[in-house]
């Protein structure tokens, strides 16, 4: 699985690799990147991105401390409590998931269209 994973990572990051030489006319390749001139060109565009990764980092570590908040309190309550906060925090999980995806996939096909 970790090997698919990086292998589907890697594939698309030479599209996005691609896309950025044509929109930058940047060289992009590794060495060439971490050029002054390169870094220069880019750091409008770095800077957006780490302000949206910082929120997303955010987001998604506010989540597992609500989950695992959530988590513990159902164990004070006992296995009935327990057994049944699994249930429902699985069935959230699957379908939090499915909703992702579908939000990923809207993302794309509206970058496409921009």
């Amino acid at each position: 699985a970790a090997a698919g994973t990086a292998l589907s990572q890697s594939v698309a990051l030479l599209g996005l690799l691609r896309v950025l030489r044509s929109k930058t006319g940047v060289d992009t390749s590794p060495l060439s990147l971490l050029t002054p001139r390169s870094l220069s060109t880019l750091a409008p565009a770095l800077m957006a991105y780490g302000k949206a990764g910082v929120l997303v980092f955010l987001r998604t570590w506010g989540k597992v401390l609500a989950y695992t908040y959530c988590s513990r309190s159902a164990a004070k309550l006992g296995t009935v409590a327990t057994g049944a906060h699994m249930i429902c925090f699985n069935l959230g999980v699957v379908l939090s998931q499915l909703c992702e995806s579908v939000a990923v996939a809207t993302q794309t096909l509206l970058a496409r269209a921009m």
